[in-house]
């Protein structure tokens, strides 16, 4: 018997089975890297917002495009740079066409500590309700809602999206 030729068989072995699951990762994988879009939905156009307020870079900011015109709304929250890379649903990169209306907002809970319980039911009471949380708007709360940020955005099929808002007081 020859030892040689058991030897030489071995890694070429070990060459098949590599090239076989790597071909068997990407089959199941895919090679797309994003998640497929639902029948029907159209094609979505890359989208980046900007948001500064008094000229700085908003971070955590919710940004929202509810549209108008279509079915598919958008959103992201900013990063330190206050840009937003927009999903559809939540979860398909980029925006559907149609016009939208925007709302940005970025709040903090606020409130505190009830203190001691009190005997008295209704001092209690009262006392949890002024501590309830409350958001505080760290950007006018215009902005919050679609109806009131005077906040618009147009989408074009196959057009990327880079806009700013500059919010103001």
């Amino acid at each position: 018997m020859n030892t040689d030729r058991t030897v030489s068989i071995r890694p070429l072995r070990r060459v098949v089975c590599s090239l076989a699951c790597g071909a068997l990762l990407v089959a199941v994988t895919g090679c797309g890297g994003g998640v497929d879009r639902p029948e029907g939905m159209p094609e979505l156009s890359p989208a980046t917002i900007t948001v500064t307020y008094k000229g700085q870079p908003v971070e955590g900011a919710t940004v929202t495009l509810a549209p108008t015109s279509g079915t598919y709304s958008a959103g992201a929250v900013t990063d330190a740079a206050g840009k937003a890379v927009l999903k559809t649903n939540g979860t398909y990169d980029g925006v559907a066409p149609g016009d939208y209306m925007v709302s940005i907002s970025k709040v903090e809970a606020s409130g505190g500590n009830t203190g001691e319980s009190s005997s008295d039911p209704a001092a209690y009471a009262q006392a949890f309700e002024s501590a309830a949380a409350k958001p505080t708007h760290l950007i006018p709360e215009k902005y919050s809602a679609p109806s009131t940020s005077g906040l618009t955005l147009k989408v074009s099929a196959g057009t990327p999206v880079d806009e700013t808002f500059e919010l103001t007081d």
